[in-house]
């Protein structure tokens, strides 16, 4: 921005450019006037996503400057070993500490970066390590040389994202409870210990390290659990490789077990899809004779006898399974389908001979999917996995989701993508198939992803409409799926709209939003003042009272004591009982019937050895506020009393 006489720009141009700025020249732009300080503003609101491929150093300086705001959420998936202090000391040293985020490490990365007219370079002078394709306003980047990352950074400010870690002790007791008591016991667990858990939680990610899969816990009773309480929540994931990662309050920390995860609620909406394609390689058939059993924790069984084709004739599944095997090109699994509704797709279940009994019947685990099971003349096929299959379900799918962001207005932002090990060259012929598809669909938009040895996300169905597949409250633990969390915004204020306010109102806006900006800062420090961080709670009151203290802002007296004194406990929790005083004094100056103020200016006088002043203080408040029964209650405790007057040894 450096030389950029932007307050000589007419107003179409200066709106214009604030969509290709980031969040430092946006900093320049907001000092030069109330309307490009607005202006900037609203740019700044308007929720993004970035990514990088690189060292680590080098993808934090470079996603720092592209990005219109503060980064709030990430992902990072790294190739070496993640406990190498660089990548602890940048996240902790250049990451706000609002910003969550997990991630973990894998042998192999897959990215679409914002792309260049030059080739990467590090700070070496040799070509970045990784290969790209480069084919319009992305890059695809495959990344295999150790000690690289791929990272994506977002900044949704109407959002709130709460990153946390569940250790194997953790998993352990939700497995074991759910195995026992069904999902609802398994939710219990989770919100005891404190897990995010609702309908308030738009998405969740999740990825589990590998490690935990061979502790003798059940990744998907966890998800489960964490489905029931959120029905609606769309959660999504992957098993990783040796190494799980979450930062979050300005610390980082690497785990080789358990499962990390990132909890978003607020305007962040998410559609999570899953593609699977394969092909049938049987008649449509259907079961006939059909029972249920109940297995453990409320999941059925389906035994089928026989299965009666279109012309009436009936044959026993397994021989209609040896058959379509035979059918099928070599070394690929055998999948069957059960269809409940005429209008659904086939749900999925691999075969082995575990499958079938003696007499030639066949036994389907069907989970605790609620579906209706009265029907039961269910259709049956069986399927085998195609890749021309899978790049048309895909395509299909992608496209869909395009369709309905045009159709609504939304924005589509980026996408974070776990991809089935399996779904390599050797399955298409070519490479990151699944990463083109996507680029294809969004030629200019970012996407971060790795290699799964476990895709988490909706429930894979064959024949499916896309709002099937793209369907919440459903999510499992499957093989051999591209599963990818497509963000979305709404459409913020139009171009037209901000170019006709006239100049006259700036002030009146600038003042609106420094409000807005002062009580934000008061929650995100109310939130960690209740986390126990209280040194970062103090920064957050410490911004909402600037803020506040603005001439134009439009905060009234009042919510400026509140935000002095939220800055006076903290004050006391961190045995600072000069300053809790002396903003505790400037509360009540504010607003002289702010009784928390005039209780937290009587404690740090306590604090600070003066008891005869602190119990003055309690009169005076008071005098001045005799119908509140809290303070007079106070004042007559002898308990209160003897602990004020106990520093002066009276």
């Amino acid at each position: 921005m450096s030389g950029l006489p932007f307050l000589d720009l007419s107003r179409d141009v200066a709106v214009a450019s604030l969509e290709f700025l980031g969040v430092v020249d946006l900093a320049c732009i907001a000092a030069a006037s109330h309307v490009s300080f607005f202006l900037a503003r609203v740019a700044q609101r308007r929720p993004s996503l970035v990514t990088e491929v690189g060292n680590p150093e080098e993808v934090l300086s470079a996603l720092g400057r592209r990005l219109a705001a503060t980064p709030t959420m990430g992902f990072l998936f790294g190739t070496g070993d993640l406990e190498d202090g660089t990548v602890r000391e940048i996240l902790s040293k250049q990451l706000p500490p609002g910003c969550h985020l997990i991630g973990a490490s894998s042998e192999e990365l897959q990215a679409l970066v914002q792309s260049s007219a030059q080739p990467r370079q590090s700070k070496t002078g040799q070509p970045a390590a990784h290969s790209a394709v480069s084919a319009g306003a992305t890059e695809l980047c495959h990344v295999q040389r150790s000690g690289q990352i791929a990272l994506m950074l977002g900044s949704f400010p109407d959002a709130l994202a709460q990153s946390f870690y569940m250790p194997v002790q953790a998993c352990m007791e939700i497995s074991k409870a759910e195995e026992n008591g069904g999902s609802e016991a398994g939710l219990k667990v989770i919100k005891r210990l404190g897990f995010p858990a609702g309908n308030e939680w738009k998405t969740i990610v999740i990825i589990v390290g590998c490690a935990t899969m061979r502790e003798r816990i059940d990744p998907a009773a966890i998800l489960r659990s964490f489905q029931s309480g959120s029905p609606h929540t769309a959660i999504i994931g992957g098993v990783a490789g040796d190494q799980i990662l979450i930062h979050s309050c300005g610390r980082t920390e690497v785990m080789t077990s358990g499962v990390v995860g990132l909890a978003l609620k607020g305007d962040v909406p998410l559609t999570a899809l899953v593609s699977r394609g394969c092909k049938p390689v049987s008649a449509k058939m259907q079961a006939r004779g059909l029972t249920v059993t109940m297995s453990g924790c409320g999941g059925r069984t389906l035994e089928i006898p026989e299965l009666v084709g279109a012309d009436g004739s009936t044959k026993q599944p397994r021989q209609v399974a040896l058959q379509a095997h035979q059918s099928s090109p070599p070394g690929g699994p055998l999948y069957v389908g059960l269809r409940l509704e005429q209008n659904s797709g086939y749900m999925l279940e691999q075969l082995s001979q575990r499958n079938f009994s003696q007499e030639g019947g066949m036994c389907i685990p069907f989970g605790d999917q609620g579906q209706d099971l009265s029907q039961k003349d269910c259709d049956i096929c069986f399927f085998q996995l195609d890749a021309a299959e899978s790049r048309r379900d895909l395509t299909r799918l992608l496209g869909f989701v395009r369709q309905q962001c045009e159709e609504s207005s939304d924005q589509v932002l980026g996408a974070v993508m776990f991809t089935c090990s399996g779904r390599t060259s050797s399955f298409f012929g070519e490479d990151h198939a699944d990463a083109k598809q996507f680029k294809a669909q969004f030629p200019d938009l970012p996407l971060v992803g790795f290699w799964a040895g476990g895709e988490i996300g909706p429930q894979a169905v064959v024949e499916a409409s896309p709002a099937e597949a793209t369907r919440t409250g459903c999510a499992a633990l499957q093989g051999f799926t591209a599963v990818f969390g497509i963000f979305r915004a709404p459409a913020l204020a139009s171009r037209s709209d901000l170019m006709s306010f006239p100049d006259e109102q700036a002030s009146e806006m600038t003042g609106n939003v420094l409000a807005q900006l002062a009580s934000e800062a008061k929650n995100r420090g109310n939130a960690l003042f209740q986390s126990g961080d209280h040194p970062r709670a103090k920064i957050q009151y410490t911004r909402a009272a600037d803020l506040a203290s603005v001439p134009s802002a439009k905060v009234t007296a009042n919510a400026r004591a509140t935000f002095y004194a939220n800055r006076a406990i903290v004050g006391l929790k961190l045995h600072d009982g000069v300053s809790a005083l002396a903003d505790a004094e400037v509360a009540v100056a504010l607003d002289p019937l702010n009784v928390k103020a005039h209780y937290r200016r009587a404690l740090a006088l306590q604090q600070l050895g003066r008891p005869e002043e602190a119990l003055s203080s309690l009169r005076q408040a008071c005098d001045t506020l005799p119908t509140e029964a809290e303070l007079s209650s106070l004042l007559k405790d002898g308990a209160l009393q003897r602990a004020l007057l106990k520093n002066c040894g009276m």
